[in-house]
């Protein structure tokens, strides 16, 4: 009697990975890092289903000479305290940081010139020569940043249009992948601290003021549009003696679907947070208060505005975030602009001489 021989699985059979269980599945997302977490999700419809949690992002490092020019970057997974080096996300010696948007860091060369890297895939992006002369204005130097990147899509999507303010100059920069080179619109003497891209366009704000960035006015060739709104009654006024843009900061940030302005001051060890809603039906700031488990990451990246109910583990003890958030003047806001990411890293964790630049929301894609 002879017996059948088993049928060997073919090399070139494709597996059918959303067939496995999804209690073990589960359960193995739960133990991944933010890189790994992406790449989990990735392979799959049904993985992505198992696991549709964000992660919290990256702290964005960056070491550095005693010139303060960047030498290398480093991440830090604030939802489970372990930093990760990818070897992808080197940048040419001396580039200015310029935030992070979709995945992507975005960079200022010794030659002005902006180019964009995905740390996860190694993939750049490399922009026209940028109008900065953030090295001629003595005032500005040295700054956490001179310039500031905001995109409207994801940069490889060929409408993306790219949008630079700098904190030393009057002047929004645009450029479209369809131009060969940035437009550059001035504003009436203000100088903006924070640009985002919000439901159709950019809005930029100064101190209070909002602007809107119209790029279909003048016929085509771009306005800087003041967006009038109402200002709360009981809206804090800082006086000229903050004007120091160390000590007070505006930025834009998105949280449920609304446009937020949070206004940032120091006032020796201590610093005050002020939330206002913009209500653009009603033509006002409404100040707001932030909910519980409300949380913010600010600084030169694209500003994260969520819902700590949606991560899993972050008010656990251990936690990097829990840990920031018990000894925060405001609980939830946290800024990278500010020294205290520096101060905890090196006190919990032993990871000094590195300088806190921002948030990043890691990108499997190109």
């Amino acid at each position: 009697m002879t017996s059948k021989k088993q049928k060997k699985p073919s090399t070139n059979e494709v597996r059918d990975w959303s067939s496995l269980p999804k209690l073990p599945l589960s359960i193995i997302a739960s133990q991944l890092d933010a890189i790994a977490h992406v790449f989990f999700r990735s392979t799959c419809t049904t993985w992505s289903t198992i696991s549709p949690r964000p992660k919290l992002p990256f702290v964005i490092l960056a070491n550095h000479t005693n010139l303060q020019r960047r030498t290398s970057v480093m991440f830090f997974d604030i939802d489970i305290n372990l930093l990760i080096h990818l070897p992808k996300s080197s940048f040419e010696f001396g580039s200015i940081f310029c935030g992070s948007s979709h995945g992507y860091l975005a960079f200022l060369d010794p030659a002005s010139k902006l180019y964009l890297i995905n740390p996860i895939t190694g993939h750049q992006i490399l922009l026209p020569k940028h109008s900065a002369q953030y090295r001629k204005n003595k005032k500005f130097r040295g700054l956490h940043f001179q310039v500031k990147l905001a995109l409207s899509a994801p940069p490889t999507d060929p409408q993306c249009v790219f949008a630079a303010i700098s904190r030393s100059h009057n002047q929004v920069d645009v450029f479209k992948m369809s131009s060969i080179s940035w437009k550059t619109l001035l504003s009436d003497g203000c100088h903006f601290s924070d640009i985002v891209f919000y439901k159709g366009y950019f809005y930029l704000c100064s101190n209070k003021a909002l602007y809107r960035l119209d790029l279909e006015a003048n016929g085509g060739t771009g306005m800087i549009v003041n967006v009038p709104l109402a200002l709360p009654v009981d809206s804090v006024d800082i006086g000229e003696s903050f004007y120091d843009i160390f000590q007070r900061l505006t930025y834009l940030v998105e949280l449920s679907g609304y446009l937020h302005m949070v206004r940032m001051h120091v006032d020796g060890e201590d610093t005050y947070y002020e939330f206002l809603k913009v209500d653009f039906e009603k033509e006002r700031l409404e100040m707001v208060k932030l909910g519980v488990e409300d949380l913010m990451f600010l600084g030169i990246s694209l500003g994260i505005g969520t819902n700590a109910k949606r991560y899993q583990g972050c008010r656990n003890e251990s936690m990097f975030l829990t840990k920031l958030t018990n000894d925060s003047e405001e609980p939830g806001v946290f800024c990278a602009e500010k020294p205290d990411i520096n101060c905890y890293l090196e006190e919990f964790h032993g990871i000094d001489q590195w300088d806190t630049l921002g948030w990043l929301v890691p990108n499997f894609s190109l």
